[in-house]
């Protein structure tokens, strides 16, 4: 059936398009399965690492407040508040950067869960 630029296509004929979509779909995500796994493998491993950042910067906070109540540290030393802060930075960012990328996970599926990094905290 031919129709002009404005006619409206058939019921049939939008059966036949949507059929079409679905499929172009389905090979576009097929072609790219590989490549969404391998990149939700780097993102958990990048996220796991940042986690894992975000873990040492904590206990080395904990070592140093530690050792300043038991009097092993000087509390005035000029270098530890610096220390103290650079640490804190570190965390901080680690944290943020984690989150964010968890936020930005949902590209190539299905998003990455923040219980799948708990053993990495």
């Amino acid at each position: 059936m031919e129709r002009s630029a404005r006619q409206r296509p058939s019921d049939g004929e939008r059966g036949d398009l949507s059929a079409t979509a679905e499929m172009i779909g389905t090979i576009h995500a097929a072609d790219h399965a590989p490549f969404a796994q391998e990149w939700n493998e780097r993102r958990r491993g990048h996220i796991a690492g940042l986690h894992k950042r975000v873990a040492e910067a904590e206990a080395k906070l904990k070592r140093l407040y530690e050792a300043i109540e038991n009097g092993v540290i000087n509390a005035a030393d000029p270098s530890l508040k610096d220390r103290i802060a650079e640490l804190s930075a570190i965390r901080d960012q680690a944290h943020a950067d984690a989150e964010r990328r968890l936020r930005r996970s949902n590209v190539w599926g299905r998003p990455l869960r923040p219980k799948a990094f708990a053993g990495s905290r």
